[in-house]
């Protein structure tokens, strides 16, 4: 049985000022990737397969990225 990962990404990021204006926070590109992309590619490196995205703040953004997105 694989353990499903919960990871909290639905604050609106205010600290990070006019960057989550347009998206959210877990949306702010790092070395060209979202910063939720390196999370869980960093979790799939470790075994981890089932991640449940805990989103908020304009989370049709990270749904519509992760529906084009494909990870092993």
């Amino acid at each position: 049985m694989a353990i499903k990962t919960i990871i909290l990404c639905g604050g609106l990021g205010t600290r990070l000022g006019v960057e989550t204006k347009k998206i959210p926070k877990p949306m702010v590109k790092v070395n060209g990737k979202p910063i939720i992309e390196h999370i869980i590619k960093i979790f799939i490196a470790h075994g981890y397969e089932e991640f449940i995205l805990a989103t908020g703040y304009k989370h049709e953004i990270i749904e519509k990225f992760f529906k084009k997105k494909k990870y092993k």
